[in-house]
Order: structure tokens, then sequence, then C-alpha cells
């Protein structure tokens, strides 16, 4: 409902006559965008043009400009202050238990895109489709971002731990781009049924048990993972693989207590997040810290521990000559360690740290829309990493680091008489004369050609 019905009311400054100059306000119109049917546009337009190039149909090269305006393929970037302000309940629902419902987000994404652009469906293509329904997107993510607060990785704690946190830090480290299991579809070995959509918790999860019941098969070793769609009957798709990547975060410089060591979080992004920093990158991240067994600990030495199952009175027999204590076996040849948990902070979203300021110190302008902000934040740069590199700033991006204040300042500068006069004679004000030399150090720090 949220992503359907949100809009934003955007003022447009549009070009005046000289007639029209003396007349106040004629220059100014509100337009009402919706930005998250927008960007469903946008996503349906971006996967049919990558469908229509993949079957061989080439578009043309300005057609393929406007395919690179929108960063992404399958993710809907929310901005959490909308959701705040559209629904304060649900949006504090989700910052108090995004891990629990982040599932339940990528669901409603997904009805929500393929109920205005059915065409992506991949049911819709009544079975004739072949190879055109793999290339169909199955899974769609949500990427929420400008949170109200943003903290250290200092300050990431057992509080946080499953709720929706925005944390500040510099890349110090990344992994290869691998494949992750998101959902699987496992088949029985025994009697052939199908298991389908069973959600994988940071390990291969199997069926515990097999639906059919005759079958009543519990050995998870008799389950092998299917992964495509099955070829006919009432059999659902097969299992649904995103890319994954790891990331390593360590407190900003200037974050870090005097004579203290600077702490460092891993950090897991999914789906088109990956290859969005690289090393020495200052990031925003959203997303929420979790807990996860910390099973290499166990395993760098010694036995690993191993559940031990007999019969009752051998059990109690063996108690009875050790002294008690049974339950489970091998973890005496484990020493003095301990069975530990570790963090992990998995994140739907990954910013640039001064493009997340100019964002937040947007806020409510209404003179950019919000979907231009996303393409500035995912779209800077064009390289590895999407955004950082060394090409010079457009306008739009030179727009977004001057507040509301300054823009109608300079605004209402555009109607004054003698403005190139006084904007020389404000270069050293304190220096009487040299005119000439004062225009030519204001035409050098503009860098205009006109």
């Amino acid at each position: 409902e949220f992503l359907q019905n949100f809009y934003e009311t955007v003022t447009t400054y549009v070009t005046q006559t000289a007639e029209d100059d003396a007349q106040d306000g004629n220059n100014i119109q509100q337009q009402l965008l919706y930005p998250y049917i927008d960007q469903a546009a946008e996503i349906s337009q971006r996967q049919t043009r990558a469908q229509s190039h993949r079957t061989g149909f080439e578009s043309s090269h300005a057609d393929m400009d406007d395919f690179d305006l929108f960063p992404f393929n399958s993710t809907i970037c929310v901005n959490f202050r909308h959701l705040l302000s559209y629904d304060p309940d649900l949006a504090d629902a989700i910052e108090s238990e995004y891990v629990r419902f982040e599932p339940y987000l990528r669901r409603a994404t997904k009805e929500f895109i393929l109920s205005n652009h059915p065409e992506l469906d991949p049911s819709n293509d009544g079975g004739g489709g072949g190879g055109h329904s793999r290339n169909q997107v199955r899974t769609y993510f949500v990427a929420l971002y400008n949170a109200p607060t943003v903290l250290p990785v200092r300050a990431l704690r057992t509080g946080t731990i499953g709720r929706f946190t925005s944390v500040s830090g510099t890349v110090t480290r990344t992994s290869d781009v691998r494949p992750e299991l998101l959902v699987g579809s496992f088949r029985c070995r025994k009697c052939g049924l199908l298991a389908p959509d069973i959600l994988q918790q940071y390990h291969l999860t199997r069926p515990a048990l097999c639906r059919n019941p005759r079958c009543q098969n519990r050995n998870p070793s008799e389950f092998h993972l299917e992964i495509r769609a099955g070829g006919g009957g009432g059999d659902s798709g097969g299992s649904e693989f995103v890319d994954w990547q790891r990331l390593r975060v360590q407190e900003n410089a200037d974050e870090i207590p005097p004579g203290s060591m600077p702490r460092t979080i891993d950090v897991v992004v999914r789906n088109e997040m990956v290859e969005r920093a690289k090393a020495g990158d200052r990031v925003v991240l959203t997303g929420s810290l979790v807990v996860i067994p910390d099973g290499n600990a166990l395993a760098r030495a010694g036995d690993p521990a191993r559940a031990s199952a007999t019969y009752a009175g051998a059990r109690a027999g063996r108690e009875a000559a050790t002294g008690g204590g049974g339950g489970v076996r091998g973890l005496a040849a484990l020493g003095v360690r301990e069975l530990t948990y570790r963090t992990c902070f998995v994140a739907c979203c990954v910013v640039p740290s001064d493009m997340a300021e100019r964002v937040k110190r947007s806020g409510d302008e209404s003179d950019l829309d919000d979907n231009y902000k996303v393409n500035l934040m995912f779209q800077l740069g064009n390289g590895v990493s999407g955004w950082g590199g060394d090409h010079p700033k457009t306008a739009s991006e030179v727009a977004m680091e001057f507040t509301a204040e300054e823009k109608q300042e300079i605004r209402r500068m555009k109607g004054e008489p003698k403005l190139y006069d006084k904007l020389a004679e404000s270069i050293a004000p304190n220096t009487f004369g040299h005119i000439e030399v004062k225009r030519g150090i204001l035409l050098m720090l503009l860098s205009g050609v006109h």
C-alpha cells in the first residue's frame, strides 16, 4: 500500500521570458510524483531491454544510454523517512524487528512490481517461454536508506540485534562475489516429492521431514537440491540464488576514542549491492546486526563436538562409571574453549558517506525528485564500485550540495543588476581597485568559457 500510494510534491522552476520577470511566482510549478511507481516502471523497462538484448534484438545507442540511467534491475530503493511520514506504526515495527519483517518486505515488493507490470511475471509465459522464463528475475529486494540516526561501529551492541540500523565506517577488505542460496527446493530421493521454498538460515537448511505421509523420510542426506525449475506437474520453481559478498568495515578514524584500537565488523551484502564499495571507501550501511554461531572457533584444533546416541542402559552404566555428565560428547577435547557466537551485519543498502550526508541535508526539499537522488547515489562515477570516480560533477550533483536557503539566495541574485561587477568586487574586498585582475580571478574560479 505504501509503495502504491505514496507521492511527493516536487517544485520545479520554469525559465521566464523577459516580459514575465516582473511577475513573482509565475516560474514556480508543483508536480505530484509517485517515486516507487516510477521505480517499478524503470525496473520493467530495464528488464525488458535486457531480455531483448539477450535474445538478439540489439537496441540503439540512445536506448542503451537510457537503459543505464536507473542503477538497479531488481531492487526498489525506499527512503525510510517517507515510510516514517506515511505510516509511523509500520516504520516502528520494521525498525524494531527488521530481521523478522525482511522476507515479507521482499515478498510485498515482488507483488507490487508484478501487479503494476504483469509482463514481468514468469508464470504468464503460458508454458511456451522455455528459456525466456529462466531469464526472468524471480527475487526482488528492498534497499532502505536515509535512516534517522547513523551509529558508529563501536555502538553496535546486543540492543541493536535484529533492529533496523544504519552504521558508518571505512571498508578495509572485500571478498569475491559468490552465489548464495536464498531459497532452496529439495527433492526426496526415496519418493521423489519436491519440498519447495525452504528459507535458508545462514547455512544449508534441508527439510526435516518429507511431506509424503507414506515416505516420512527424516534423513537430511536423502534430500538433494533442485537447481532449476521442474519441467512439469505441480512442482513450483527451483532454488533461488543471489550474489553475495563480504566486506570488512572498520570504524572511521574520527570516531575512534583516544587511546583505543579501531573496531571492525564483517558486513554481508547481497544481490545488486555487491561491488558497490572498495577498500578505502567511507560508506553508510543500512541493515541489521545478526548473531550466528562461530563454528570456526570449534574447528581450529582438536576433535569437533559430536552427539552420541546410545541405549539408555549403556548410557546409565557409563555415566555411573564416569561420575555422570552424559549428553553431548567430545567437548572435553576442546580444552578451555567455549561455544561462542559472533555478530555480523547484513546490509540491504550501501551508500557513500558524502552522498548520504547530501541526501540527509537535502531532507524535505521539494525541488529534487527522490528517484533522481537514488540515481545520483548509485550512479556516481560509473566505475567498478559505482561511485567515487574522478569524473567532473554535473549540475544536478552540485545542486544537491546546496541547502534550500542557498538555492533561494542564488535564484534571488539572478535578477540583480550588474551581478558580474558585484561578484568581481567580492573578490579580495580589502584590496582597492585592480578590477580587471579580480574579474580574471572570478572567471578562473567559475571555470567557464562563455
